[in-house]
């Protein structure tokens, strides 16, 4: 699935090289970090207790320059918490702002809704990713990496019974890095 996700993005290059010029953007992302917590109702843990709590990501964003400095657009990905538990996916809204005069510092947040599959005693709730990072290259393809915050709000549940579901909210706190291509 994922391979199919980054081909689909990469065959799309060559029409957004186009779509550049004119303030549009297309862009891939992939990510890797570790869960720092997973706090709430049902239970609490901590990467200092759980040594496998972590966080993989793709995402495949579309966007458009408001101004030179600040970039509106949307996304939809896939996310992989502590890998096998927890499998969400992503749409969101994402910000883009350049604050200094060479467009080489990018910093970047997602807000947004987390879809959970499977989706047994499980419903997604707010997602949010705030990131910093740099251009390594500045052409008509830009490469960049990034560090970066992420919360995933969840509600989890336990069937005590097979008649009576308990859904408990959940809180996920992760750190990551990626890598992103934009066309």
């Amino acid at each position: 699935m994922k391979k199919k996700l980054v081909l689909f993005a990469l065959l799309l290059s060559a029409t957004c090289v186009y779509a550049q010029k004119h303030k549009i953007w297309v862009g891939a992302e992939l990510g890797y970090g570790v869960t720092l917590s997973d706090k709430g109702d049902l239970y609490d843990m901590s990467y200092a207790d759980h040594k496998d709590m972590r966080i993989g990501m793709l995402k495949l964003l579309v966007g458009y320059y408001v101004t030179p400095d600040l970039s509106l657009g949307v996304g939809a990905g896939s996310s992989n918490y502590n890998p096998g538990t927890l499998n969400i996916l992503p749409v969101f809204l994402d910000v883009r702002y350049h604050p200094f005069k060479n467009k080489r510092i990018l910093l970047n947040g997602d807000i947004g809704c987390a879809f959970l599959t499977p989706a047994a005693y499980k419903k997604g709730k707010l997602l949010m990713d705030f990131s910093v990072g740099y251009k390594v290259l500045d052409k008509k393809v830009s490469i960049i990496p990034a560090i970066g915050y992420n919360y995933c709000g969840y509600d989890a549940g336990i069937s005590v019974s097979d008649n009576i579901p308990l859904k408990d909210s959940q809180n996920k706190h992760s750190l990551f890095v990626k890598v992103g291509v934009i066309f």
